[in-house]
């Protein structure tokens, strides 16, 4: 699909319908101009400007995570060089790699009926994979988990949970990324703030919540009396960013969850703070949007989300009716991006107040 696309483009000088490519003397752009919006430009003849755009396209294309396979007969094309090019923008459509069979010529026969397809598998359901799954899985992925379990267990405080995240070498994330997102704050916080993934700016710093993100978190939380230094525990639910910003997926997820449940018992925070979709999802194990979830309190329970205990010193977390409060908020990077979407979370701060005040009070009931 993508070698049409990119030959159906090229005959208008384009790649993208949104972001055009044309010949030009830009250096900044390779020699090439990009306009976004979505009329088509001129027909170009210059194949090497489209070859440039092309190489560029596809490298865009590998950062956002597009799978290798979907690529390489985009890369084939590419390594031909222009006159390769050239000789594949003037082959009829069908013959492009991708592109789909010939069209059939059609006879006075009545044709062969074609062969029954099999049914698509189901999509997989929305909600996310529970934290701590060894008991579903086998094979290597169970004995990961299993390390993950006995990895968390062994520590008793904070720094030497961070030191056994660093030496986990488990999860495919760890390899594309360059740094791990320990857990970062006070020991005992007044509150726990758990967000979806690391994105570039928390992985090139090295430390959670880092950039424009965390400068607009610390200035939400500030806004209603919190400091998020000396208050505030912050962390992620995996701890490596994973490639184009995507989610993670369950497998990821799962082997991050043993340390991230050891981090709660080990801080009791008063209340948790989840940030965004897919915290929100993958800790409650609910599958509503984030429309949905935002601004409301929910009951989090370690000792139901995962079997293995993490030790003796952890206090009630292993009864089964031991509950933390656990609150959904946008997430910042959200609100970077929707900056409209502020006066709501405004709102969902205020309720957080009054949450995190009623959680206070009661702990310090018992």
């Amino acid at each position: 699909m993508i070698s049409r696309a990119l030959r159906r483009n090229a005959n208008h000088g384009v790649i993208d319908s949104q972001i055009q490519v044309i010949s030009g003397a830009n250096p900044q752009t390779n020699g090439c101009v990009m306009r976004r919006d979505d009329e088509f430009a001129p027909p170009s003849t210059d194949i090497t400007a489209l070859l440039r755009a092309g190489t560029a396209l596809n490298g865009f294309w590998r950062e956002s995570g597009i799978d290798a396979a979907e690529l390489s007969a985009l890369e084939k094309i590419l390594a031909g060089g222009p006159q390769g090019f050239r000789r594949h923008l003037d082959r009829p459509l069908h013959a492009w790699p991708n592109s789909g069979s010939p069209p059939q010529k059609t006879s006075g026969r009545p044709s062969t009926p074609p062969r029954p397809v099999s049914p698509a598998r189901p999509a997989p359901p929305s909600v996310r994979t529970p934290p701590g799954t060894a008991n579903a899985v086998s094979g290597p992925m169970s004995q990961a988990l299993a390390e993950a379990e006995e990895r968390a267990r062994s520590v008793s405080d904070l720094d030497a949970l961070n030191a056994q995240m660093r030496q986990f070498d488990h999860c495919s994330l760890k390899r594309t990324a360059a740094h791990t997102m320990i857990f970062a704050g006070p020991v005992s916080p007044k509150l726990m703030l758990i967000g979806g993934a690391p994105g570039r700016e928390d992985d090139d710093q090295g430390t959670p919540w880092s950039g424009k993100a965390g400068a607009l978190l610390e200035a939400m939380l500030g806004a209603i009396g919190i400091d998020r230094k000396s208050e505030v525990l912050c962390g992620y639910s995996v701890f490596w960013r994973p490639p184009g910003d995507r989610d993670p997926v369950p497998s990821e997820s799962a082997l991050c969850a043993p340390f991230l449940r050891r981090a709660i018992a080990l801080a009791k925070p008063p209340l948790i703070v989840l940030a965004g979709s897919f915290a929100a999802q993958f800790m409650l194990q609910r599958s509503e949007t984030i429309a949905r979830l935002r601004g409301k309190s929910f009951a989090y329970r370690p000792a139901a989300s995962v079997k293995s205990g993490p030790g003796p010193e952890a206090g009630n977390i292993e009864n089964p009716a031991f509950e933390i409060p656990a609150f959904v908020v946008l997430e910042p990077k959200h609100l970077l991006l929707r900056p409209q979407d502020k006066a709501r979370a405004w709102e969902d701060l205020l309720i957080l107040r009054q949450e995190l005040d009623r959680a206070g009070q009661e702990r310090a009931g018992h």
